[in-house]
């Protein structure tokens, strides 16, 4: 019997939450350490178990159980990578336990979706004995979400993938939707990616849980509809995007705390312009009273991902930890839960054992 262990980092957006879906196309991502692990075995019988649903599935990928789109999706096209490259298939078990989300089942918006398709991907070509890097396995994710109209922006993938601190700027959409893409596409170049690494050593995270999970979807659907009827606007907005989340992945790679902190607040002050225009409820009050608190003690916080619910985030210098204190304790009294987040450096990582 041959096992599989895959262990997957969730993600945060430092900046560019929404620029990333405009043309200003970027974002910075931190990778932390809350993980999906996943235990992958060869079997006689496909079985996919989590606290999410329960499937069973055949070679010819015939599936009976919960309704679990991403998992499905992201097991047929780990076939596809094998049956590419000319291996034969094995049945498998997959069992996934994370830390993604609350106990409840509550969203924190670390990543959920992007890990467990990466994670799947990830063990299953593993186990087969073959190899993928980290951009093949980021291209072959996107693939697989844009077969089954499930498509992110990417910044979540990249980030969970490659770990740590990452520039990211997304590919050239419409050509990605407009081409017919196999599996030989992810090992050539797709036009405008980038994923950088920001090394950032002398700082610390603070995040606080507004206590509500948030879908991105709805919020993404009707910014789209926004863009589309506003063109205008939507150029200044992605301008001033562009130039302030490229200043602070400057300030962070000089370790330019005032800088860092000056561009956080401009790109908060970015989506809480946008929240007013679009009527999007991105800035939602959970998250004002958190940043009006950040703010008590010069630290500034801005909203994590589509808003309204999962996280707000800010910077630190390792030696503020009394500071993250004082505004923790005050989160609390307001019902905001701090989470204690690292950086997680490595990104997703897979070990292969025989048993």
């Amino acid at each position: 019997m041959e096992n599989v262990l895959v262990r997957v980092p969730g993600k945060l957006y430092i900046a560019g939450e929404y620029a990333i879906l405009t043309k200003a196309r970027s974002a910075i991502l931190v990778a932390v350490d809350r993980y999906l692990e996943l235990d992958i075995q060869t079997s006689s019988e496909g079985v996919f178990e989590s606290d999410k649903g329960f499937l069973v599935f055949d070679l010819d990928l015939h599936f009976v159980g919960d309704d679990l789109s991403l998992v499905k999706q992201a097991i047929i096209y780990a076939y596809k990578f094998i049956d590419y490259h000319k291996v034969e298939r094995k049945l498998v078990s997959i069992k996934a336990l994370s830390e993604l989300n609350h106990k409840d089942g509550r969203k924190y918006g670390l990543g959920s979706s992007a890990a467990i398709m990466a994670g799947i991907l990830k063990g299953l070509i593993l186990i087969h004995g073959l190899e993928i890097d980290n951009l093949e396995l980021f291209k072959l994710v996107s693939l697989a979400q844009k077969e089954i109209s499930a498509l992110s922006s990417g910044g979540d993938i990249a980030s969970i993938i490659n770990g740590g601190y990452i520039f990211y700027q997304r590919y050239d959409v419409e050509w990605f939707l407009n081409t017919d893409l196999s599996i030989q596409s992810i090992y050539e170049p797709w036009p405008k990616l980038k994923i950088e690494p920001i090394k950032v050593d002398l700082h610390q995270l603070i995040v606080g849980w507004t206590g509500v999970s948030q879908s991105s979807e709805t919020f993404i659907e009707q910014f789209n509809t926004f863009t589309a009827n506003n063109p205008l606007y939507t150029l200044l907005y992605a301008n001033k995007s562009y130039m302030y989340i490229r200043k602070l992945k400057e300030a962070l790679m000089k370790r330019d705390t005032k800088n860092i902190y000056k561009y956080i607040v401009k790109v908060q002050n970015l989506l809480e312009k946008l929240t007013k225009k679009t009527g999007i409820p991105i800035v939602s009050k959970a998250f004002v009273d958190m940043i009006k608190i950040g703010k008590k003690y010069k630290t500034p916080i801005k909203v994590s991902g589509a808003g309204f619910g999962d996280c707000g985030i800010g910077i630190l210098p390792l030696n503020k930890t009394s500071t993250k204190t004082l505004i923790q304790n005050e989160w609390n009294e307001i019902g905001i839960t701090p989470i204690e987040l690292k950086v997680s450096k490595g990104g997703i990582h897979a070990i292969k054992k025989e048993r």
